[in-house]
């Protein structure tokens, strides 16, 4: 009983830090693309 309890609780911590990193790589994507608009703006 004890490890069918415990059991979501991992999953839903795990999942949680999963959409951390995801968020984390998602930002830094967008980041990278505004500093791509910003210097091809400055370019033109």
């Amino acid at each position: 009983m004890i490890a069918l309890v415990s059991t979501p609780v991992r999953d839903q911590r795990l999942s949680i830090t999963l959409n951390q990193e995801w968020l984390i790589q998602v930002l830094e994507s967008c980041r990278v693309c505004w500093l791509l608009l910003l210097g091809t703006s400055l370019i033109n």
